[in-house]
Protein backbone atom coordinates (compact mmCIF):
# COMPACT_ATOMS: atom_id res chain seq x y z
CA UNK A 1 0.00 0.00 0.00
CA UNK A 2 1.56 3.60 -0.86
CA UNK A 3 1.52 6.93 1.13
CA UNK A 4 -2.03 7.93 1.80
CA UNK A 5 -0.44 11.97 1.22
CA UNK A 6 2.48 13.49 0.00
CA UNK A 7 3.45 15.38 3.56
CA UNK A 8 1.65 15.98 6.59
CA UNK A 9 -0.13 19.18 7.70
CA UNK A 10 2.30 19.08 10.71
CA UNK A 11 5.04 18.54 9.14
CA UNK A 12 5.23 21.22 6.74
CA UNK A 13 6.73 23.68 9.41
CA UNK A 14 10.44 24.94 7.95
CA UNK A 15 13.35 23.93 9.25
CA UNK A 16 11.39 20.88 11.10
CA UNK A 17 14.06 18.60 12.57
CA UNK A 18 13.79 14.75 10.77
CA UNK A 19 13.14 13.17 14.26
CA UNK A 20 10.12 15.63 15.14
CA UNK A 21 8.39 14.68 11.83
CA UNK A 22 5.85 12.00 11.97
CA UNK A 23 6.52 8.37 11.02
CA UNK A 24 4.91 8.47 7.91
CA UNK A 25 6.71 11.41 6.75
CA UNK A 26 10.42 10.90 8.42
CA UNK A 27 10.74 7.06 7.23
CA UNK A 28 12.54 5.48 4.37
CA UNK A 29 10.92 3.49 2.00
CA UNK A 30 10.64 1.84 -1.10
CA UNK A 31 6.49 1.91 -1.24
CA UNK A 32 4.35 3.72 -4.25
CA UNK A 33 3.11 6.91 -3.47
CA UNK A 34 -0.27 6.81 -5.96
CA UNK A 35 -1.50 10.26 -4.87
CA UNK A 36 1.89 11.35 -6.38
CA UNK A 37 1.49 9.07 -9.46
CA UNK A 38 -1.98 10.20 -10.23
CA UNK A 39 -0.72 13.77 -10.00
CA UNK A 40 2.39 13.81 -12.26
CA UNK A 41 0.11 11.54 -14.77
CA UNK A 42 -2.02 14.90 -15.56
CA UNK A 43 1.21 16.72 -16.64
CA UNK A 44 1.86 16.69 -20.31
CA UNK A 45 4.57 18.50 -22.36
CA UNK A 46 4.59 19.24 -25.66
CA UNK A 47 6.38 17.30 -28.44
CA UNK A 48 9.37 19.11 -29.42
CA UNK A 49 8.57 18.04 -33.56
CA UNK A 50 5.13 19.80 -32.95
CA UNK A 51 2.78 17.20 -33.44
CA UNK A 52 -0.75 17.57 -31.88
CA UNK A 53 -0.35 14.61 -29.65
CA UNK A 54 -0.61 15.43 -25.93
CA UNK A 55 2.42 13.60 -23.86
CA UNK A 56 2.66 12.76 -20.60
CA UNK A 57 6.39 13.77 -19.23
CA UNK A 58 7.40 9.90 -18.78
CA UNK A 59 6.79 9.35 -22.40
CA UNK A 60 7.88 12.45 -23.94
CA UNK A 61 11.28 11.15 -25.09
CA UNK A 62 9.76 7.54 -26.31
CA UNK A 63 7.84 9.50 -28.04
CA UNK A 64 9.89 11.69 -29.79
CA UNK A 65 11.63 9.03 -30.50
CA UNK A 66 9.24 7.47 -32.72
CA UNK A 67 6.95 11.09 -33.87
CA UNK A 68 5.48 10.83 -36.98
CA UNK A 69 6.51 14.79 -37.29
CA UNK A 70 10.20 14.29 -36.49
CA UNK A 71 12.92 15.30 -38.86
CA UNK A 72 14.16 13.77 -42.03
CA UNK A 73 17.82 14.49 -43.28
CA UNK A 74 19.24 15.25 -46.59
CA UNK A 75 21.57 12.94 -47.63
CA UNK A 76 24.36 15.11 -49.64
CA UNK A 77 27.90 14.48 -47.67
CA UNK A 78 28.44 17.52 -45.89
CA UNK A 79 25.16 18.46 -45.90
CA UNK A 80 23.76 18.67 -42.26
CA UNK A 81 20.04 20.40 -43.22
CA UNK A 82 17.11 18.17 -41.16
CA UNK A 83 13.25 19.15 -41.27
CA UNK A 84 9.84 17.59 -42.76
CA UNK A 85 9.69 16.57 -46.45
CA UNK A 86 7.80 20.11 -47.49
CA UNK A 87 10.89 21.41 -46.58
CA UNK A 88 13.32 18.64 -47.42
CA UNK A 89 11.75 18.98 -50.88
CA UNK A 90 12.23 22.87 -51.08
CA UNK A 91 16.11 22.41 -49.80
CA UNK A 92 16.46 19.49 -52.73
CA UNK A 93 15.39 21.60 -55.71
CA UNK A 94 16.60 24.91 -54.62
CA UNK A 95 20.27 24.54 -52.88
CA UNK A 96 21.32 20.79 -54.61
CA UNK A 97 19.08 21.69 -57.82
CA UNK A 98 17.73 17.86 -58.08
CA UNK A 99 15.47 17.34 -60.86
CA UNK A 100 11.57 17.32 -59.51
CA UNK A 101 8.26 15.38 -60.97
CA UNK A 102 5.25 15.82 -59.29
CA UNK A 103 2.88 12.78 -59.83
CA UNK A 104 -0.79 13.13 -60.57
CA UNK A 105 -2.64 10.08 -59.74
CA UNK A 106 -1.39 7.48 -62.13
CA UNK A 107 -0.29 9.33 -64.59
CA UNK A 108 2.54 7.54 -67.23
CA UNK A 109 5.48 9.25 -66.32
CA UNK A 110 8.68 8.85 -68.10
CA UNK A 111 11.77 10.22 -67.12
CA UNK A 112 15.91 9.74 -68.50
CA UNK A 113 17.65 7.30 -66.90
CA UNK A 114 20.52 9.34 -66.50
CA UNK A 115 22.73 8.95 -63.08
CA UNK A 116 22.10 11.06 -61.00
CA UNK A 117 18.85 11.50 -58.05
CA UNK A 118 15.46 12.62 -59.33
CA UNK A 119 12.98 13.50 -56.82
CA UNK A 120 9.03 11.94 -56.90
CA UNK A 121 6.66 13.77 -54.89
CA UNK A 122 3.16 12.76 -55.09
CA UNK A 123 -0.36 14.12 -54.73
CA UNK A 124 -0.74 13.80 -51.08
CA UNK A 125 2.86 14.96 -50.44
CA UNK A 126 4.70 11.54 -49.80
CA UNK A 127 8.53 12.07 -50.98
CA UNK A 128 10.61 9.50 -53.28
CA UNK A 129 14.08 9.86 -54.04
CA UNK A 130 14.78 7.73 -57.30
CA UNK A 131 18.66 7.38 -57.94
CA UNK A 132 20.18 6.08 -60.96
CA UNK A 133 24.47 5.37 -60.59
CA UNK A 134 26.55 3.70 -63.02
CA UNK A 135 28.55 0.78 -62.18
CA UNK A 136 31.48 -0.62 -63.70
CA UNK A 137 30.07 -3.03 -65.79
CA UNK A 138 28.91 -1.04 -68.88
CA UNK A 139 25.40 -1.31 -66.23
CA UNK A 140 22.81 0.94 -63.82
CA UNK A 141 22.12 0.59 -60.91
CA UNK A 142 18.65 1.55 -59.40
CA UNK A 143 17.14 2.41 -55.58
CA UNK A 144 14.16 3.84 -54.89
CA UNK A 145 13.20 5.03 -51.59
CA UNK A 146 10.00 7.20 -49.86
CA UNK A 147 11.55 9.44 -47.19
CA UNK A 148 9.30 9.78 -44.16
CA UNK A 149 10.33 10.38 -40.41
CA UNK A 150 10.42 7.09 -38.24
CA UNK A 151 9.72 5.05 -40.96
CA UNK A 152 6.83 2.79 -40.23
CA UNK A 153 6.09 -0.33 -42.38
CA UNK A 154 6.26 0.30 -46.38
CA UNK A 155 2.90 1.05 -47.84
CA UNK A 156 3.71 1.47 -51.38
CA UNK A 157 5.22 -0.03 -54.50
CA UNK A 158 6.53 0.60 -57.77
CA UNK A 159 6.57 -0.80 -61.29
CA UNK A 160 7.80 0.39 -64.76
CA UNK A 161 9.58 -0.40 -67.82
CA UNK A 162 12.87 0.59 -69.06
CA UNK A 163 13.23 1.27 -72.33
CA UNK A 164 16.92 1.48 -74.32
CA UNK A 165 17.20 1.58 -78.36
CA UNK A 166 14.50 0.88 -80.62
CA UNK A 167 13.75 -2.41 -79.35
CA UNK A 168 14.89 -3.39 -75.86
CA UNK A 169 12.62 -3.61 -72.75
CA UNK A 170 12.55 -4.41 -69.87
CA UNK A 171 9.58 -4.73 -67.09
CA UNK A 172 10.30 -4.13 -63.26
CA UNK A 173 8.56 -4.09 -60.57
CA UNK A 174 9.34 -3.53 -56.91
CA UNK A 175 6.92 -5.19 -54.47
CA UNK A 176 8.16 -2.74 -51.59
CA UNK A 177 9.80 0.95 -51.63
CA UNK A 178 11.78 1.12 -48.43
CA UNK A 179 11.57 4.07 -46.14
CA UNK A 180 13.88 5.67 -44.62
CA UNK A 181 14.60 8.97 -43.29
CA UNK A 182 17.96 9.11 -44.28
CA UNK A 183 19.97 9.91 -41.24
CA UNK A 184 22.62 7.60 -42.71
CA UNK A 185 22.48 8.67 -46.22
CA UNK A 186 21.00 7.37 -48.86
CA UNK A 187 20.40 3.13 -48.87
CA UNK A 188 22.94 1.77 -50.86
CA UNK A 189 21.18 -1.29 -51.91
CA UNK A 190 19.17 -1.50 -55.10
CA UNK A 191 16.36 -2.80 -56.14
CA UNK A 192 17.31 -3.81 -59.82
CA UNK A 193 20.29 -3.95 -62.25
CA UNK A 194 19.60 -2.17 -65.60
CA UNK A 195 21.88 -2.65 -68.92
CA UNK A 196 23.80 0.54 -69.64
CA UNK A 197 23.53 2.22 -73.31
CA UNK A 198 26.06 3.56 -75.66
CA UNK A 199 27.05 7.16 -76.15
CA UNK A 200 24.29 9.18 -78.32
CA UNK A 201 21.71 6.54 -77.45
CA UNK A 202 18.49 7.52 -75.06
CA UNK A 203 17.52 5.13 -71.99
CA UNK A 204 14.25 6.04 -70.53
CA UNK A 205 11.91 5.19 -67.45
CA UNK A 206 8.50 4.82 -68.96
CA UNK A 207 5.20 4.00 -67.30
CA UNK A 208 6.37 4.35 -63.60
CA UNK A 209 3.95 3.95 -60.88
CA UNK A 210 3.74 4.44 -57.61
CA UNK A 211 0.93 2.11 -55.97
CA UNK A 212 -0.63 2.78 -52.39
CA UNK A 213 -0.79 -0.86 -50.31
CA UNK A 214 -3.80 -1.53 -48.75
CA UNK A 215 -5.12 -3.96 -46.06
CA UNK A 216 -7.98 -5.87 -46.13
CA UNK A 217 -7.83 -8.83 -44.09
CA UNK A 218 -4.38 -9.40 -44.17
CA UNK A 219 -4.25 -9.51 -47.79
CA UNK A 220 -2.43 -6.86 -50.17
CA UNK A 221 -3.85 -5.42 -52.36
CA UNK A 222 -2.92 -2.23 -54.98
CA UNK A 223 -4.60 0.34 -56.04
CA UNK A 224 -5.03 0.86 -59.80
CA UNK A 225 -7.12 3.01 -62.20
CA UNK A 226 -8.31 2.18 -65.59
CA UNK A 227 -5.35 4.01 -67.50
CA UNK A 228 -3.28 1.87 -65.46
CA UNK A 229 -4.79 -1.30 -66.07
CA UNK A 230 -4.82 -0.74 -69.94
CA UNK A 231 -1.57 0.18 -70.10
CA UNK A 232 -0.67 -2.62 -68.64
CA UNK A 233 -2.82 -4.84 -70.94
CA UNK A 234 -0.95 -3.31 -73.95
CA UNK A 235 2.57 -4.33 -72.93
CA UNK A 236 4.39 -6.31 -75.32
CA UNK A 237 4.32 -10.17 -73.80
CA UNK A 238 7.84 -10.11 -75.20
CA UNK A 239 9.83 -8.38 -72.81
CA UNK A 240 11.37 -9.66 -70.31
CA UNK A 241 10.63 -9.12 -67.09
CA UNK A 242 11.91 -8.04 -63.55
CA UNK A 243 10.15 -9.12 -60.77
CA UNK A 244 11.52 -7.85 -56.91
CA UNK A 245 9.32 -9.14 -54.01
CA UNK A 246 9.87 -9.90 -50.53
CA UNK A 247 7.52 -13.44 -50.32
CA UNK A 248 8.10 -16.35 -52.37
CA UNK A 249 5.38 -17.15 -54.30
CA UNK A 250 3.57 -20.48 -53.44
CA UNK A 251 0.93 -20.68 -55.96
CA UNK A 252 1.60 -23.48 -58.86
CA UNK A 253 0.22 -22.70 -62.37
CA UNK A 254 -2.74 -25.05 -62.59
CA UNK A 255 -1.99 -27.65 -65.41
Amino acid sequence: MGHPHFLCESCCVDNLPAESKCRTCSGATFQRCTAMEDAVSTIFLPCKHGCDERITYYRKAEHEKTCKEGPCFCPEPGCGFRGKTTALYDHFTTQHKWPATNLHGRMLLELHADPGVQILRGEEGHLFLLKVSPMESQCLMVSLVCVQPNPPESVFDCSFSYKWRSNHSLNVWLDRIPNSSLSDGLPEDCFCILPNVLEGDTALLKGIFINKRVDYDDEIFFEKDDDEMEAEDDDDSSYDEIKVENDDDDDDDDA
